[in-house]
C-alpha cells in the first residue's frame, strides 16, 4: 500500500511528523554552532592566560630566535667555491689571498702579475705554489682565450671594462663559465672592500671577506680617532714621488689609491683641491711644496742625485720613506696597494704622527695581519719596520 492510499489522516500525520523533526534538527545544529563558538573562546582565553604567565624575559628570546630563522644566509653568500679559476685582472690579486683561493688558479697574465719575468719567486712559491704550474693568459689588454680554455676553467675574475679584454670575457661568459667583473682600479677604499665582499659571497668564502674587512675597518677607525682634532691647515705635507724612466713623476691629488691611504693617514697632499693628475719633470712643483714627507715608490734613485734634492726640508730632516713591500719581487705584497693596506695605513700614520702612534707595534700588527690573510706569519723581506 502506497502513502496515497493509506489516506489524508495518515498524510497530515507524517506532515506534522516532518515538521517536528526539521524543527528539532534546525535547534540541534543551533546548539552544535554554539558549542563550537564557546569551544572557541574558551581556548582563545586559555591560549592569552598561558601567554600572560611566561616570564617577561621569553618573549625578547623567542622574537630573536625568529630574527635569526628569517635573516639566513641568501644562495649568494652561501655560493660553492670555484676549483678552476682564470685570473685576467692583475690587481685583483690580492683578493686570492684574502679569499684563500690560490690554490684554485689554473690561469693567470704572469707577466702583469710580476711573477720574475714569468717565473715563480720566493713569495709566490711559498705562498701560492699553484701559481708555478698555472698557465699564461698572455697580454692583459688582449688574453689569450684558447690558452684560457684549455685550462678548463670553472671561474673567472676580470675587471669592469670595454675594451677589448672586455669582449674576451663576454666570449668566455656565453660559454657558462661564471665570471666576476671587478670595478677597475679600486680608487677608493670602498670600492676595494666591495670587490673583496663581491667575490667572497660568489665563492662561498664570505666568511673570510667579512674577517678581512673588520681588520681593515678597525684600523681605520684607530687611525681616525687619533687625527681627528688636527686642523686641515696643520697636517703634515706629503709628497708621493716614482719614476717613468729617467724622470720623476709627482704622484698628484686625484683619487687614486695609495694616495687616499695618505689622507686618511692624516696627510696633506699638494694641491689637494685642484685634483691634478700627475706630474712628469715636476721639480719645480715639488720644491715649491716642500712637504715634511715624501714617499717614495720608485723603482730608481736617480732624483737623489739632483743638485736641488737636498735643499729639500724632508731630505733635510731624514723623512724620506721608501713605501714598504714584503717582497719587492711580488708586488701584491706592497703596503701601499689594497691588500696590504690594513698594515700601510698603520705604518703611515706612524711616520706622519710618531708621538700619537708610539704605542703601535707594527711588527706585531704585520703578525696578526699575516696570520689573518695566509693562516701563518711570513718571513718578510721587507722595509716596513726598518725605515
Amino acid at each position: 500500500m502506497t502513502i496515497e492510499q493509506a489516506g489524508p489522516d495518515l498524510l497530515n500525520q507524517l506532515n506534522h511528523s516532518s515538521i517536528h523533526m526539521r524543527r528539532k534538527a534546525r535547534a540541534y545544529n543551533k546548539r552544535k554552532r554554539n558549542s563550537r563558538k564557546m569551544l572557541k573562546d574558551i581556548a582563545t582565553t586559555s591560549i592569552k592566560h598561558k601567554i600572560q604567565k611566561i616570564p617577561a624575559f621569553f618573549i625578547p628570546l623567542f622574537c630573536l630566535i625568529l630574527m635569526l630563522v628569517f635573516s639566513c644566509p641568501t644562495g649568494a653568500e652561501t655560493a660553492s667555491p670555484p676549483h678552476r679559476i682564470a685570473l685576467l685582472y692583475p690587481q685583483s690579486l690580492g683578493l686570492l689571498f684574502i679569499l684563500d683561493l690560490t690554490g684554485q688558479v689554473v690561469c693567470l697574465p704572469r707577466q702583469a702579475t710580476a711573477l720574475n719575468n714569468g717565473e715563480v719567486g720566493p713569495f709566490y712559491r711559498s705562498m701560492a705554489p699553484a701559481f708555478e704550474k698555472a698557465a699564461d693568459s698572455g697580454q692583459t689588454s688582449i688574453p689569450n682565450i684558447e690558452t684560457i680554455l684549455s685550462a678548463s676553467p670553472d671561474f673567472i675574475i676580470a675587471a669592469d671594462d670595454k675594451s677589448a679584454a672586455g669582449n674576451v670575457v663576454n666570449t668566455l661568459e656565453q660559454q657558462g663559465i661564471r665570471t666576476i667583473r671587478l670595478q677597475a682600479g679600486f680608487g677608493t677604499i670602498d670600492a676595494w672592500l666591495k670587490s673583496v665582499e663581491s667575490l667572497g659571497k660568489m665563492t662561498g668564502r664570505a666568511a673570510k671577506a667579512d674577517s678581512y674587512r673588520d681588520f681593515f675597518r678597525a684600523r681605520l677607525a684607530l687611525v681616525a680617532s687619533r687625527t681627528a682634532d688636527i686642523p686641515k691647515t696643520e697636517r703634515i705635507k706629503v709628497a708621493m714621488i716614482n719614476t717613468t724612466g729617467n724622470q720623476m713623476v709627482l704622484r698628484g691629488s686625484r683619487a687614486t689609491y695609495g694616495l687616499n691611504l695618505i689622507r686618511l693617514a692624516g696627510g696633506r697632499l699638494l694641491d689637494s683641491g685642484d685634483d691634478p693628475a700627475d706630474s712628469a719633470g715636476c721639480a719645480e712643483l715639488l720644491f715649491a711644496f716642500d712637504p715634511d714627507l715624501i714617499i717614495d715608490d720608485a723603482k730608481n734613485d736617480i732624483f737623489y742625485r739632483a743638485s736641488w734634492w737636498e735643499s729639500l726640508r724632508a731630505v733635510k730632516e731624514k723623512r724620506v720613506y721608501k713605501t714598504p713591500a714584503d717582497d719587492r719581487q711580488a708586488w701584491v705584497t706592497n703596503w701601499f696597494l689594497p691588500a696590504y693596506s690594513p698594515v700601510g695605513i698603520l705604518w703611515l700614520a706612524k711616520k706622519f704622527y710618531p708621538e700619537r702612534f708610539a704605542d703601535i707595534d707594527l711588527r706585531a700588527e704585520h703578525e696578526n695581519f699575516c696570520r689573518m690573510l695566509y693562516g701563518r706569519p711570513f718571513a718578510h723581506a721587507g722595509t716596513g719596520f726598518d725605515n
